[in-house]
This record gives structure tokens, sequence and C-alpha cells, in this order.
């Protein structure tokens, strides 16, 4: 419990700051992409949905939206721009109605900050409808003698290499940016 309230703090002081550098987003045309990948997608996850704003790219697409994060103050500002359902938590400890399943979840610049990977991933394929994916974009490092400590944001390419294939059939990578062993990724996993 004390974990997720040093991230609460963490993410609630990284939200309310005036100097804070912005997250990568992804762009509409990304999203569009992804969409027109999914022609029957009709609800979607967003883990660590921060301030909403895929949630209301995904929103005016359309489609019936969840967000999840642990700050309340990115949690307020995401519920001016959109109507979906907005649940203050931590996804690893948050217990989903059974009936709660998703045609679309996407995970952004999170998984470096979850402790169990492949707690991680067996959840989010529970809650993936057959056929669904799993967008995830998250900068990559070859190994852990490239990792500092203040890239935190980084997951292991290995962890990738093991979790996925276990979770989905087909994973396809895009890499949208790439310095030595380090690499920014786009993967659309389905289920």
């Amino acid at each position: 419990m004390l974990w997720i309230m040093d991230s609460k703090t963490k993410w609630d002081t990284f939200y309310a700051s005036t100097t804070r550098e912005p997250f990568l987003h992804l762009t509409e045309t990304q999203v569009a992409e992804i969409l027109a990948g999914s022609p029957s997608a009709h609800s979607a996850l967003d883990i660590g949905c921060g301030e909403g704003q895929l949630l209301e790219q995904l929103e005016q697409s359309g489609l019936t939206v969840t967000g999840i994060d642990v700050s309340p103050v990115a949690l307020s500002a995401a519920k001016e721009r959109v109507e979906g359902t907005l649940i203050e938590g931590d996804f690893e400890s948050f217990n989903f109605n059974t009936n709660s399943t998703f045609d679309l979840i996407f995970l952004k610049f999170v998984i470096a900050f979850i402790d169990d990977k492949e707690r991680l991933f067996q959840k989010i394929h529970s809650l993936l409808n057959e056929g669904g994916e799993l967008v995830l974009l998250t900068p990559v490092i070859s190994g852990v003698k490239e990792l500092k400590s203040i890239e935190e944001i980084f997951v292991e390419k290995h962890i990738l290499d093991e979790c996925l294939p276990k979770y989905f059939g087909q994973i396809k990578e895009d890499i949208l940016y790439k310095e030595g062993g380090k690499k920014l990724s786009l993967f659309v996993c389905k289920k």
C-alpha cells in the first residue's frame, strides 16, 4: 500500500507542475491507423490515462472509453476532456468487474513502472476480448548495462521478448526512434 501512496504522490506532483516536460502522445495519424486496423473495436481501456488526451481522441472516434490512473490531479483534467469512465487507482491492484472486457487496451510509457510485468500482461490478456489488441508505446533498452537510474521509463527488451509471445498471437513492432541500444517502440499485439 505504501508503494501506491508514493506513486500517487509522485504523479500528482508531476501533473500539478506547470514546468513539467510534456508526455509524448500518440499522434492523430497513429490513432487513426490503429483504429483502421481494428474496425470492429467499440471499447478501449487506457492504463495510466493521465490527463485523457488519448481517451479524448478515442471517444471522438466513437469508442466507449475507460481510463485508469493513480493521480487524482490527472483524472481531474481528464474529466474535463471525456465523458467515459475514469477510475482512480493502480491497475495492478484494481479489480475490474468480471464483465469488463475491452477491444483495445493502451499502455503508454507505463510498463517500466509496473513491478510484476508477467502479471501485467496476464491481466491485460484477461481483459481483452478475443481478437482484441494491446497497443504498447514504450521506450525499450537492449540491456541492463545501458540502463541508468534517470532512465526509469525504459523497459528491458528481454522482458518484452519473454512476455508478449505468451499472451499474443500477432505482434507488430514499429520503431519510432532508435539510438544505440535504446529505441522508442509502438507495439500492436493481437489476442
